[in-house]
């Protein structure tokens, strides 16, 4: 957490709280830390509705919280049938708990990705280029809201350990054992690979952030009313990807395929709502 602040006197944290191992590892530990600075943390439990029995285990959850005396509130998301299903139920998870962190006053969001979730995001990601090999941030501010990822250097196991050392229950979620799912497929084939240190991920993560910055500063301009100047023939993909998300107030960049095609010669076109 020290790497990841300031957070200033009397800290308060909102803590994503699936039910699994990995987020009752993490609010456990986040209420310990807030609570010796005199601070607190709250837990907030999004129940997405997608098996029947979700919405025993977010009452389960949370009563188990309220046994260790952490406050939390139940977020009942409500998703429709349709395609993307697991991309629409992580989208709407992640915009309810910024939604009720910010209703709490509370700035820092934190999420309970690990060392294993990590490697994972990296080998999914590996066709995409240098940034998505970089994998998650431990810091990323999105509109009004830090969210914080204290435990990407973290295995698993270990936070199965401090759970079960303390006689802590957690919930299995089935879809973690579904072949149908992408990083359930890449977590058996990957299982004894060995892990990037997450300094040297976080590192490279940096330098490239870096590289990108300083690319913008000299060829571009951004203009209060919405639009930029770009004194330059080209730019590297990344830089290009940047800007296309500051202008469009994009989450994500265009397609990848798309830039590169633009990056090297650039021109009028329309990408990405820019």
């Amino acid at each position: 957490m020290a790497a990841l602040g300031p957070f200033g006197a009397a800290p308060r944290v909102a803590v994503g709280v699936s039910g699994g191992a990995d987020s009752m590892a993490l609010t456990l530990l986040a209420a310990s830390w807030a609570r010796e600075r005199g601070g607190d943390c709250l837990g907030l439990i999004a129940d997405h509705g997608l098996r029947p029995e979700s919405a025993d285990e977010a009452s389960l959850t949370g009563r188990r919280l309220a046994a260790l005396g952490i406050g939390y509130r139940i977020l009942r998301l409500q998703l429709g049938p349709g395609p993307a299903l697991q991309a629409r139920a992580r989208d709407a998870r992640h915009a309810s708990l910024a939604a009720a962190a910010r209703g709490a006053g509370i700035v820092h969001l934190l999420l309970g990705h690990h060392a294993g979730d990590q490697d994972e995001l990296r080998a999914m990601r590996a066709a995409r280029g240098p940034r998505g090999l970089a994998g998650m941030a431990g810091f990323a501010a999105r509109d009004d809201i830090v969210i914080l990822r204290p435990l990407l250097g973290t295995d698993p196991a270990v936070l199965r350990q401090f759970l079960s050392g303390r006689g802590i229950g957690w919930v299995e979620d089935p879809s973690n054992a579904d072949a149908r799912f992408e990083r359930v497929r890449v977590r058996a084939t990957r299982r004894q690979a060995a892990l990037v240190p997450p300094s040297l991920d976080a590192d490279r993560r940096a330098a490239a952030e870096r590289d990108v910055a300083a690319t913008l500063a000299q060829n571009v301009s951004l203009r209060p009313e919405g639009w930029a100047i770009v004194r330059a023939a080209s730019l590297p993909v990344e830089a290009l990807a940047v800007l296309f998300r500051v202008l469009g107030g994009a989450a994500y960049p265009p397609a990848r395929a798309a830039l590169e095609r633009l990056a090297p010669e650039l021109r009028p076109a329309t990408l990405g709502g820019v």
